[in-house]
């Protein structure tokens, strides 16, 4: 699926409390609407998917800060009156659709979580590798 890009139109995120402990940390990502769009400059027509990022972190079962971001990626497809229509009836994506459109979302929005956390003092989204002392 030819993606044309990524736009992020909202980024916030927040610490509420510096407590110490096993935090627990959930990612949620969903796609929220799907239009057609006018793609300015290549005279055609593509469509925008909307979605939200978030990233919740919790300690004892309160939040103790999130990130979120919102935005939309732009696509240009052949099947784009299909993905349309399959998403104004059924309000979801087939999996074929989304897998590439999520991962897109997913790497933009964790590179920027992954700044974000640094700044909040929170722990990162996802698992980052580390180097080990060979034995």
């Amino acid at each position: 699926m030819p993606i044309l890009g990524i736009t992020l139109n909202r980024i916030e995120g927040k610490r509420n409390e510096n407590k110490i402990g096993a935090v627990k940390v959930n990612n949620n990502t969903q796609i929220l609407d799907v239009k057609e769009r006018e793609l300015f400059g290549l005279n055609k027509k593509g469509l925008a998917v909307e979605f939200d990022f978030k990233t919740e972190y919790t300690l004892d079962g309160k939040e103790i800060g999130f990130i979120s971001m919102g935005g939309e990626v732009l696509i240009h497809d052949d099947r784009q009156d299909e993905i349309l229509k399959y998403w104004k009836e059924h309000q979801e994506l087939k999996d074929e659709w989304n897998v590439s459109i999520l991962n897109v979302i997913l790497r933009r929005c964790f590179i920027k979580a992954l700044q974000m956390c640094e700044d909040l003092q929170l722990p990162p989204p996802v698992g980052l590798p580390f180097a080990e002392k060979q034995k």
